[in-house]
């Protein structure tokens, strides 16, 4: 039996939004066990919304997620390096959009 892949999400805009919504069933051995933003009630309304145990304001707090094996990257392209290099530094692999 095929281990599933623990994502995150960071970043919940529009893009961010629909990546995030693969990852709740439509990509086969990934499960999505959390999503983060830093507008606080988007990250909320997701999580709640799709029964998501834990949603962050700050990126690093998903990052350091034991239960994240993997960090997707779905934020303006400004931030993009930040957070890929904090993901990088804690050896979760990356897909930066």
């Amino acid at each position: 039996m095929t281990k599933k892949l623990n994502v995150g999400v960071v970043g919940l805009g529009r893009l961010g939004n629909l990546y995030a919504r693969y990852f709740l069933g439509q990509i086969a051995n990934a499960n999505l066990v959390a999503v983060s933003d830093i507008l606080e009630p988007v990250a909320e309304a997701f999580a709640h919304d799709h029964n998501i145990a834990k949603c962050y304001v700050d990126y690093h707090d998903l990052i350091n997620d034991k239960d994240v094996n993997a960090v997707v990257i779905v934020t303006p392209t400004s931030n993009h390096k930040d957070v890929s290099i904090a993901a990088a530094q804690v050896g979760k692999p990356v897909f930066c959009e």
